[in-house]
């Protein structure tokens, strides 16, 4: 029964590190509704490939680090998220058709 002692330890640490890795995870992808409408609406101009404005909206991770103008999504503060300033108002400014 030794033995088995560490291999009880390991399982539990990873059970109790799960809701926390999933938090984690969570918080590095965008929501479905999002995704969907940044890959209708933006990615065709602002990918990997074609990043105007050296801006890749293809991934949150990517959305995060910006572009030229800066972060396009500040996670948790949509006041300081350039990418809903772009997107809003009476006049928005992307996207460009």
């Amino acid at each position: 029964m030794p033995t088995s002692q560490p291999l009880l330890t390991a399982l539990l640490f990873i059970l109790g590190l799960t809701p926390l890795w999933t938090q984690v995870r969570a918080a590095e992808q965008m929501p479905r509704q999002v995704r969907l409408l940044l890959e209708r609406r933006c990615v065709t101009c602002h990918n990997e490939q074609e990043s105007q404005g050296k801006l890749s909206l293809s991934q949150f991770a990517a959305a995060q680090r910006g572009g030229e103008s800066g972060p396009a999504i500040v996670a948790g503060k949509p006041g300081e998220s350039l990418l809903l300033a772009y997107v809003s108002g009476a006049d928005p400014e992307m996207p460009k058709e």
